[in-house]
């Protein structure tokens, strides 16, 4: 839910052609998926704090036990964080591109 909710926004604002607004709600994206990197990253330690105040609560631990890859939480907690900083530069330049291109004055 924390990335497909700002995602739907864009989704909304692309579908209104209003592309700067798109750019600036995927920059929330981007920023939810380094969020989301950081605790998907902590799926073997179990050491963030969760609300539930159970490590054994842990969906990420959960997810990538069935699917076999708890040995790989690493790699998937770099693989998100690099998704989301790809998103975040997409989105400035996308959103610079548009302030640019409607004859805007920095």
């Amino acid at each position: 839910m924390q990335i497909l909710m700002p995602m739907i926004f864009v989704g909304y604002f692309i579908f209104r052609k209003q592309f700067y607004s798109a750019s600036l709600v995927m920059y929330w994206v981007g920023i939810n998926f380094i969020n989301v990197s950081v605790y998907a990253a902590d799926a073997v330690t179990r050491k963030l704090p969760l609300i539930t105040g159970n490590s054994d609560d842990h969906d990420w631990n959960q997810l990538l036990f069935m699917l076999g890859w708890l040995h790989k939480t690493a790699l998937v907690g770099h693989v998100i964080l690099a998704a989301g900083l790809i998103i975040i530069a997409a989105a400035f330049f996308w959103g610079l591109y548009q302030f640019l291109s409607h004859g805007l004055i920095l």
